[in-house]
């Protein structure tokens, strides 16, 4: 979840630091009673260094963002409902994945956000409703995953997005989509040569 963060900490040499806090958050995660404001506050911490390798901007003197009360309870509200629903309805696989730096030539982004044994789920806190890229997104995932990981890719069932500001939670068969469609995106926009379909 905080990779980005993570490789803009290594750019400024903070990796250190920054993996003092992603594991202070892990250690949050794990406990019993979450606290999530503990989690929230320090997640924001650690986010600074998103900017880094993002946009290439780092300020060693600013201060980590300070999140007012209505936006902490809004994002603890979102960890609660996100965490109850994975918890609740999902076989979770991996939270978190990636793929080789080959992949980074296939599509812009290379790392998605959950894996479970039947869906690839991406999570999305927008106060709109999922779009074209969205789910473009998912499936150039997806089709990654056939390629890289066909162990873990084959059987899933579903793209899905979670929304939790939305509360709302977006899933497709995969089935259902047509398989000249998935061609095409595998040859056409990411550059397959062979198909895994």
């Amino acid at each position: 979840a905080f990779e980005v963060s993570l490789l803009g900490a290594k750019v400024v040499d903070k990796l250190d630091d920054a993996l003092k806090l992603a594991a202070k958050i892990v250690n949050l995660f794990e406990e019993r009673h979450k606290n999530f404001k503990k989690i929230v506050q320090t997640a924001s911490e650690l986010v600074v260094y998103d900017t880094v390798f993002r946009a290439g901007y780092y300020n060693p003197d600013a201060e980590p963002p300070k999140i007012n009360d209505g936006d902490r309870n809004a994002i603890e509200l979102m960890l609660a409902a996100t965490e109850a629903y994975l918890l609740e309805k999902e076989h979770l696989v991996s939270l978190g994945f990636g793929f080789s730096a080959l992949a980074a030539e296939k599509v812009a982004s290379n790392d998605g956000d959950i894996l479970t044994a039947d869906s690839v789920i991406d999570l999305k806190c927008s106060v709109k409703e999922p779009t074209s890229k969205h789910t473009l997104q998912l499936l150039l995932y997806y089709i990654l995953g056939l390629h890289e990981h066909p162990d873990s890719f084959r059987p899933l069932k579903y793209i899905k997005i979670i929304n939790p500001r939305l509360g709302m939670v977006y899933s497709y068969e995969i089935s259902k989509i047509d398989l000249e469609v998935l061609k095409h995106i595998e040859s056409e926009i990411m550059g397959y040569k062979t198909s895994v379909f």
